[in-house]
C-alpha cells in the first residue's frame, strides 16, 4: 500500500472527523511533509479533503472504496471487484473484457459515467450521486431464458435497497426500479449466445442507481421521470454498504435465477399489474391493460376487445391519467 493509499485509510476511518497531521505522521511513522504530500496527491485524485486549523484533515463526501465494499460482502471470494472514477459504461468496459475471457463474477464500479447505456440504445444519464455497476456472469443456461437474469437482478436490487436504505420499491417490467412512482434504477443486461449449443456465453448486467439528486437537479429530459434515493446528505459509506448488499443479493439469487420463488416475488413486487400501459404493437400505439406476468417473466397484456398479447421483449409506458 502507498503512502497516499496509507494516509487515506487513516483519515477515512474518521468518518469524517478530523485528525491531526502529527497523529498521521506518528501512526504510519513518516513525516509531516509527506503527509502533505499525500494530502494533495489524494486532492488531485479528486478527494475533497479539508484542512482545520488546529484539528487537522477530515474526509468530507462519499466515497465508492473497494476494500469498504469487500467488508461487506457475504462471501469475499465470490466477486473480483474494479472501482473507477470515471468510465465510458461499465457495460462496455466489462464486456471488452469478457470478450478476452474474464472471468465469471468479475464486477466494475464507477462514480461516473461518460457514455452510460440504456435500453434500444438510449444514453443513461450517469451524474456524479449515482451508483453505476456491471457484473460479469457466465450461467449455465440457454439463451431463450436469459430473461430471467434481468428479473433475477430485479428483485436483488430491490431486496438490496429496502434492506440498506430503507426505502419501499416497485419493479416496472422488465427492467427498471420506482421509487415514489418515478424511476431510481435501470438495468441492463447484455450478452452473447453459442448459435451452436444454444446456450449464453456471458451476460454483463449493468445496475444504475440514483443514489442522491445530481448537483443542479436532473437533466430536463428525465426530471420528470427520474428520482433517486435521497434527496441530499446520503448517509456516510451508503453506496459502499448498497454495491455489496447488491452482490450479496445477486449471488445468491444467480444460482437459479429462473426459480419460481424468485419470479414469484418478481411478480408480487409489480407496480404494474392491473393497470393500464401504452405499447407499440405493428407501429401503433395502443393502451392495454397489464393483466399478469407469468412463470416465464413474460408480460400479459389484455386490450379493450378482449384479446391478450404475450410479450417477453420490448417496452411499456405507464398511462398517466
Amino acid at each position: 500500500m502507498t503512502t497516499k493509499e496509507r494516509v487515506f485509510e487513516l483519515i477515512k476511518i474518521e468518518d469524517g472527523r478530523a485528525i491531526s497531521g502529527e497523529n498521521i505522521a506518528k501512526a504510519l511513522g513518516i513525516s509531516r511533509a509527506a503527509v502533505w504530500k499525500a494530502i494533495n496527491a489524494l486532492r488531485k485524485d479528486g478527494y475533497s479533503i479539508s484542512a482545520v486549523t488546529n484539528k487537522g484533515y477530515s474526509l468530507s463526501g462519499d466515497y465508492i472504496l473497494k476494500s469498504e465494499i469487500e467488508a461487506h460482502l457475504n462471501d469475499k471470494n465470490a466477486f473480483s471487484i474494479t472501482v473507477l472514477k470515471k468510465v465510458d459504461s461499465t457495460n462496455t468496459y466489462l464486456k471488452n473484457a469478457a470478450e478476452k475471457g474474464e472471468i465469471d463474477g468479475s464486477v466494475i464500479i464507477a462514480e461516473t459515467q461518460t457514455a452510460g447505456k440504456g435500453r434500444l440504445g438510449r444514453h443513461f444519464y450517469s451524474e456524479k450521486g449515482g451508483l453505476y455497476m456491471s457484473i460479469l456472469v457466465r450461467p449455465n443456461m440457454p439463451t431463450e431464458r436469459s430473461l430471467f437474469i434481468t428479473t433475477g437482478t430485479a428483485v436483488a436490487v430491490s431486496r438490496a435497497i429496502e434492506k440498506i436504505c430503507e426505502k419501499n420499491v416497485g419493479i416496472k417490467w422488465v427492467n427498471d426500479i420506482f421509487l415514489n412512482g418515478k424511476k431510481v434504477c435501470g438495468i441492463l443486461a447484455e450478452g452473447a449466445s453459442d448459435f451452436e449449443t444454444g446456450r449464453l456465453q456471458y451476460a454483463v448486467v449493468g445496475i444504475g442507481i440514483n443514489v442522491t439528486e445530481p448537483k443542479g437537479k436532473f437533466n430536463k429530459e428525465i426530471a420528470d421521470i427520474a428520482t433517486a434515493i435521497y434527496d441530499k446528505d446520503e448517509p456516510y459509506g451508503i453506496k459502499n454498504r448498497l454495491a455489496a448488499e447488491i452482490l450479496n443479493q445477486f449471488s445468491e439469487i444467480m444460482n437459479a435465477p429462473d426459480d419460481k420463488t424468485v419470479i414469484d416475488e418478481y411478480r408480487a413486487r409489480s407496480i404494474i399489474i392491473g393497470k393500464e400501459v401504452n405499447i407499440i404493437e405493428n407501429g401503433e400505439l395502443k393502451t392495454v391493460t397489464v393483466a399478469d406476468i407469468d412463470d416465464t417473466a413474460a408480460i400479459i397484456l389484455k386490450t379493450d376487445d378482449g384479446n391478450i398479447i404475450k410479450k417477453t421483449s420490448g417496452e411499456i409506458s405507464i398511462k398517466v391519467k
